[in-house]
């Protein structure tokens, strides 16, 4: 019996130890500002992206965890590669970027970017769908239309991406 209780105690114990939540810190003060000055940003503006997506820093112990989160900054290479990738001109992409209100000065990971460029080039398609969708349940395509310049408009006073 005594096997038994000390059995018992000994899995009770794993277990908890199993849920101890682990202890992060924010990577180290002299790697984030250098990896910081190598994409452009200040702590500021890293700051306030990870807070867009609800993300404290100190989920973070490494500059390499934070590298994998944010994704890939973007160079000449990986630029083109995404032009091509969409088979678009420099200018064939600066007139869609235009087109939707954006700007690749607004961008500093080549991931959110291709992202956009997709949902850019499939605005279209989505649109129909969602048109579509919408109109199961009896809403018009004019009260679609105004109820998208209305989250626009929401989007523009609030400075808040709705789409993302």
């Amino acid at each position: 019996m005594g096997y038994l209780k000390t059995m018992l105690v000994c899995l009770l114990t794993f277990q908890l130890l199993l849920n101890v939540p682990s202890a992060k810190a924010a990577p180290p003060e002299n790697e984030l500002n250098q990896y910081l000055a190598g994409i452009g940003w200040t702590k500021q503006e890293l700051l306030d992206y990870l807070s867009y997506y609800e993300i404290p820093l100190e989920d973070f112990s490494t500059v390499e965890e934070l590298k994998d989160v944010l994704g890939t900054p973007i160079n000449s290479n990986n630029l083109q590669e995404l032009l091509t990738k969409y088979d678009l001109t420099q200018q064939e992409f600066n007139d869609l970027m235009d087109h939707f209100g954006d700007n690749l000065n607004d961008y500093k990971f080549i991931e959110d970017l291709d992202a956009s460029v997709e949902y850019y080039e499939n605005y279209d398609e989505y649109m129909a769908e969602t048109e579509k969708a919408l109109a199961e349940f009896g809403i018009t395509e004019e009260e679609t239309e105004r109820l998208f310049n209305y989250l626009a408009e929401v989007e523009e006073k609030k400075k808040i991406n709705l789409i993302k």
